[in-house]
C-alpha cells in the first residue's frame, strides 16, 4: 500500500505544471517561445562575428599589443592558428621515434623474440605515438605519415 502512494506521489509530480506560467500557456508554447529566443539569440552572436574577426583584432595586455603567431605550444601540446595539427603529429612522430631509437638498443642487445619487441612496441611507441590523438582533425597526408611510421618500424 505504501509502494502504491508513492509510486501516485510521485506521477502527480511529474504529471502537474511545475509553474502557473508553464500552468497557463502549455509545454508547447514554452518551446516554441525557448526555440524563438534561441533564434534570436544565433542571429546576434551572427551579426557580432560577421562584423569582428578574429583576425581582425588586436589583443594586448597591459597595454601592449600581443605578438600573432602561427604556432604555439599549450600545455605541451602545438596549437596551430589555423586549427591544423599537423605540428602536433610532427612532434608525437618525433618523440616515438626517439623512444623506439633507445628501446630498440636494448632489445638488440639481448636478442629479443620479435612477439616481444612487437609488444613493447604497442605498449611504448603507440602511446607516445598517439598521445593526444583523440582531439586530432586528421587529414590523408596525417594519416599516411602515422601509417608510414607504423610501417617503417
Amino acid at each position: 500500500a505504501v509502494v502504491i502512494i508513492v509510486i501516485i506521489a510521485f506521477a502527480i509530480a511529474i504529471v502537474l505544471p511545475l509553474s502557473y506560467a508553464d500552468a497557463t500557456t502549455g509545454p508547447k508554447d514554452n518551446f516554441i517561445r525557448a526555440t524563438f529566443r534561441g533564434q534570436e539569440r544565433k542571429k546576434q552572436y551572427a551579426a557580432v562575428a560577421a562584423a569582428t574577426s578574429a583576425l581582425d583584432q588586436r589583443f594586448t595586455a597591459y597595454g601592449e599589443e600581443l605578438e600573432r603567431v602561427e604556432t604555439f605550444k599549450y600545455l605541451g601540446r602545438f596549437m596551430a592558428q589555423d586549427d591544423s595539427d599537423v605540428q602536433a603529429v610532427r612532434a608525437n612522430l618525433r618523440k616515438a621515434r626517439k623512444v623506439w631509437a633507445r628501446i630498440s638498443r636494448v632489445l638488440c642487445s639481448e636478442n629479443a623474440k620479435p612477439r616481444v619487441c612487437g609488444m613493447f612496441y604497442k605498449a611504448t611507441v603507440q602511446a607516445v605515438l598517439l598521445f593526444g590523438s583523440e582531439t586530432w582533425n586528421v587529414s590523408t597526408a596525417m594519416l599516411a605519415r602515422l601509417e608510414g611510421f607504423h610501417i617503417k618500424i
